[in-house]
């Protein structure tokens, strides 16, 4: 396929979805985008990410790298794989990996602007909250949201204009520091922000809109459980059940996150308990437990299930917790 007089690449994706005949709305929902991020590159207002280029590769049966690195200066196939091993090492909290990547990638070129650099920047910060050091920590974060000053960006938090994965994690790593610091209300309002955020860009035209993006997704649940758990500690826990139980319906009924489903069935365990609906805390407990084992948690699970009666004394007057041990064999460490 030879592409003539093509300015650059969000023109030529243009033309290919006019050739296709498939409407932006349509496009967007199967690429897991909302139209406005789709409008903006196809205006070429912001590149595309690697994963994207394939994807659409994929759509449209043309190999679109080769135009990806014509048009895009300063883009490489190698850029990409560096990006993809430092964010899944992210993912699966490799830390140790993560660190060295880090010294590896942030000498090279391709690393020093763009998402790469913000990549760069997360991943230091991610480093430092795993050991505890917060205040640099947040440096590193705001470094990566390119802001002189903790303060302003704070009093200013603005979140109208943001379409990077990294940004968003950027962003409520902020937050996760300052709870660590103690600063609870300005993690709970950089909470609420992202959640507004999200239910305002990405919820707003139709319901089917909150499936588009896997990342949102994903990102939204841990947001909703975030905010269940920080009111639970305020033991207003009919708020918190509302917010947990939307994070497990949309981790659910978007496929992203289910990783992570049994840490909101937990988190939904406790406000049924506090709110002493004992047979609903049970049920989620249990699902709780076996979405551990279908993910080859079951020490996480063991570890959870141990502490239970130092978090809450009298659980078994109230849970039949002995049946659940026995029924995913968790007596023993194994």
């Amino acid at each position: 396929m030879v592409i003539i007089s093509i300015k650059n690449f969000g023109e030529l994706l243009v033309n290919l979805r006019i050739k296709n005949k498939i409407t932006k709305k349509d496009l967007a929902t199967f690429i897991g985008y909302t139209p406005k991020q789709l409008h903006r590159i196809e205006k070429n207002e912001c590149i595309p990410s690697m994963d994207l280029v394939i994807q659409l590769s994929d759509f449209y049966k043309v190999d679109l790298l080769q135009y990806y690195k014509l048009l895009i200066n300063d883009v490489s196939l190698d850029s990409f794989i560096q990006f993809s091993k430092l964010r899944n090492a992210i993912e699966k909290a490799n830390y140790s990996l993560v660190n060295t990547l880090c010294i590896e990638y942030e000498k090279l070129p391709s690393f020093s602007t763009g998402e790469n650099l913000r990549l760069i920047y997360y991943a230091k910060a991610l480093c430092c909250l795993i050991n505890k050091k917060y205040t640099e920590s947040l440096k590193y974060c705001i470094e990566g949201l390119q802001h002189n000053n903790l303060e302003q960006f704070y009093i200013n938090l603005s979140l109208d204009k943001i379409y990077s994965n990294t940004t968003y994690n950027l962003i409520s790593c902020v937050g996760y520091n300052f709870y660590f610091l103690g600063e609870t209300k300005k993690y709970e309002t950089i909470m609420l922000t992202l959640y507004k955020n999200i239910n305002k860009h990405f919820f707003s035209d139709s319901y089917i809109e909150c499936m588009n993006s896997r990342f949102i997704s994903r990102f939204y649940s841990t947001i909703l459980n975030n905010l269940s758990d920080l009111n639970i500690q305020r033991q207003e826990y009919f708020i918190a059940l509302d917010f947990v139980e939307k994070a497990i319906k949309y981790s659910t009924e978007s496929g992203s996150g289910l990783g992570i489903l049994d840490s909101f069935y937990f988190t939904k365990f406790q406000c049924h308990y506090y709110l002493e609906q004992f047979e609903e805390a049970l049920m989620s407990l249990d699902y709780c437990l076996m979405l551990s084992m279908i993910f080859n948690k079951k020490d996480y699970a063991y570890r959870r299930v141990t502490s239970l009666k130092l978090i809450y004394p009298n659980i078994i007057e109230y849970i039949r917790l002995d049946e659940l041990l026995k029924k995913y064999n968790l007596y023993h460490k194994s």
